[in-house]
């Protein structure tokens, strides 16, 4: 028996394992995209590539507005959907959906986004042969990195210095 509410809000791509995940892991009316890849990386790291695929494309469907122009956080959702796609061998899929991530995740404010988009799109390349690209990405990727001393606040985007010799002395 499918859930109704889920049902209707991704006609055609929900089963009943789905809805069991989904209320497993806490997702409930009003599931965003961020759940959708929790939820997403539960079910690939316990091998169900198909259902991570799903969850992958769900959350990049909540993260686009009905205007067709995705935000930035839907970053995220190629993110997964890259991994995934490239887990199962997919390899042009996977490289347009990594190069997605990275053009969505130069737009958020929170550069450890940008570091695993990267990152990801490195091991896709790497899959694909291309080396150079491979360690053109991770050297980005290590650029992008924020300074370990420096937070951030992801709703403003100001950087303060962390006080870590109080913290360390």
């Amino acid at each position: 028996q499918v859930d109704g509410e889920i049902a209707t809000e991704f006609p055609g791509v929900v089963d009943a394992r789905a809805v069991a995940d989904h209320q497993a892991f806490g997702c409930g009316r009003g599931s965003d995209h961020r759940e959708r890849t929790t939820l997403a990386q539960a079910q690939r790291a316990q091998g169900r590539l198909g259902a991570a695929l799903r969850s992958c494309q769900q959350g990049l469907a909540l993260a686009t507005p009905m205007s067709g122009a995705a935000l930035p956080v839907a970053g995220m959702a190629h993110i997964g959907l890259a991994e995934v796609l490239r887990e199962r061998g997919e390899l042009d899929a996977a490289l347009e959906h990594a190069t997605q991530a990275v053009a969505l995740c130069r737009q958020l404010a929170y550069g450890q986004w940008l570091a695993t988009s990267l990152a990801n799109l490195a091991w896709v390349r790497q899959a694909r042969s291309d080396q150079a690209g491979a360690l053109a990405a991770i050297d980005e990727a290590a650029q992008a990195v924020p300074d370990p001393e420096v937070i951030v606040d992801l709703f403003t985007g100001e950087h303060y210095k962390a006080p870590f010799e109080a913290i360390n002395p």
